[in-house]
């Protein structure tokens, strides 16, 4: 029996699945705008007389940025990705993608939400972007908001291939990278403690019985090793903490904060996930060279 997603309804938005919302309350806590399936478009396969109908999940119009949310890649098809490769290719039929490689634009695709085991560490994502041909480039959330990290000259498709050539190259590109996004060394000079927050917020947020979180501009930036949310900002004076958290806090606050060390309780439980993720990559790397 196929498992549909929960539509849930948050900030005004009608999200087709649990996920996609809970992407909207990172945005909205990192302070990054976005339409979400702003406008639907046809897409012609180069090599046929195919024609796909896309509506893209998000759009960001700071860094024109496109953004599919996929949880789980085995569900996703070939053919779903030939479109996209298509949607890039020879210009792009997408707005905004042409020449977009070591750019923030093209077609970000994020996966589930998770913590990171580190507060100095980032997660990159990987962004499909157009130069004579659809590459992989990496991008990344910093404080300051979504930037272009690194790309790889390997990491070419072409739309030309034909869909089931193209679209089997692509989703093997993009699964080196999904679910679990890539982790690297925080860059010099850069503080992530706004996107950590923004990860949590995310990933703990509730939404059963029409309960809408609303996280817009609550978090401000650690300082002092601890955390400051303006309470008044939720719907009522408890409500903020089963919102955030899942449950009351009571005993754990002290004038409005909690500690790192409480913040990141969790985070030693991502770290066999990691180990995991990291072990799946080697093993990919491994086939492909081999």
């Amino acid at each position: 029996m196929e498992i549909k997603p929960i539509e849930t309804v948050y900030n005004g938005y009608r999200f087709r699945s649990r996920l996609e919302a809970r992407w909207a309350v990172f945005f909205d806590t990192l302070g990054i705008e976005y339409e979400y399936e702003k406008e639907g478009y046809e897409i012609k396969d180069r090599c046929s007389c195919k024609t796909w109908y896309y509506l893209p999940d998000f759009y960001l119009p700071e860094t024109k940025t496109w953004v599919e949310v996929k949880g789980d890649l085995e569900n996703v098809t070939v053919d779903y990705w030939a479109m996209l490769a298509n949607a890039v290719d020879y210009g792009g039929q997408l707005p905004d993608v042409a020449n977009s490689w070591q750019t923030e634009r093209g077609i970000l695709i994020l996966s589930n939400i998770w913590i990171p085991s580190d507060k100095d560490m980032i997660i990159e994502f990987p962004c499909i972007q157009h130069y004579k041909g659809v590459h992989i480039s990496r991008v990344a959330f910093f404080d300051s908001g979504l930037k272009f990290t690194h790309s790889y000259n390997m990491n070419l498709v072409d739309a030309g291939w034909g869909a089931e050539s193209a679209g089997t190259e692509l989703k093997r590109f993009i699964s080196l990278y999904l679910p679990d996004g890539m982790w690297i060394d925080a860059f010099e000079g850069q503080q992530n403690n706004q996107v950590n927050i923004a990860l949590k917020a995310a990933k703990s947020a509730r939404f059963e019985h029409g309960e809408k979180p609303d996280f817009i501009t609550c978090a401000t930036p650690i300082k002092n090793n601890t955390i400051n949310l303006d309470k008044s900002l939720f719907n009522s004076p408890q409500s903020w903490e089963k919102d955030v958290f899942g449950c009351t806090l009571d005993e754990e606050w002290d004038d409005d904060y909690f500690t790192t060390e409480e913040f990141n309780e969790e985070w030693d439980r991502v770290m066999a996930r990691e180990d995991r993720h990291e072990k799946r990559l080697e093993e990919k790397l491994n086939s492909i060279l081999g």
